[in-house]
């Protein structure tokens, strides 16, 4: 049996206790939000350890939770220097990718929307410009380029109206002296944009 622990009696040492506990209750909080905030905006794994981010990524962390947050714990405890957190901030990415995605925008539209990344690659490289199936992908995933396809519908037993049965002239004689005496057609349905006809 554990022994019993007294609290103090003193009111200075319970103020103490008290204020220790909700700091760190308040270092837990951030804890929690920087590990959540590092699965939502980054995508990372719920286990990864913060502070082996990239820069520019604890930058993106930072940035999402400075609002809640003092900019000094967040730098403290993402273990970042407050110069690198500007340095991030100051950087503007250079898109290595922007012409590409103006000829995969154009092949994309001008193929009626139909062109996945595999034609689309079979396309530029027709150009002369090699580049990965994985880049394509990403940049059509970043530009929101989705291929139509068309929705199948569910099979259904029904049969329609049934008409009624007309009647055989013709009794599988299709032979005919003269022309244009016997006519036939059998025309079940037409699939068009406005529907069934």
């Amino acid at each position: 049996m554990k022994p019993r622990i007294d609290p103090p009696n003193d009111i200075e040492s319970l103020e103490l206790e008290v204020y220790r506990l909700k700091e760190h209750i308040h270092s837990l909080e951030l804890e929690k939000d920087i590990l959540k905030k590092t699965t939502d905006i980054i995508k990372k794994d719920p286990g990864i350890n913060p502070q082996r981010l990239k820069n520019k990524e604890k930058t993106e962390v930072i940035d999402a939770l400075k609002t809640k947050h003092k900019l000094k714990e967040l730098l403290h405890f993402l273990k970042l220097p407050k110069s690198s957190y500007f340095y991030q901030k100051s950087v503007k990415e250079i898109d290595k990718y922007a012409h590409l995605r103006e000829y995969i925008t154009v092949i994309f539209n001008e193929n009626y929307i139909v062109y996945g990344n595999r034609k689309i690659y079979l396309a530029l490289k027709n150009m002369g410009i090699i580049v990965s199936e994985k880049v394509i992908r990403k940049i059509m995933r970043q530009n929101e380029l989705i291929v139509y396809q068309p929705k199948w519908k569910q099979y259904s037993s029904y049969l329609g109206e049934i008409s009624p049965v007309v009647e055989n002239i013709i009794q599988i004689n299709f032979h005919s002296s003269e022309p244009n005496t016997k006519w036939l057609t059998d025309i079940t349905e037409f699939h068009i944009l406005a529907g069934k006809v």
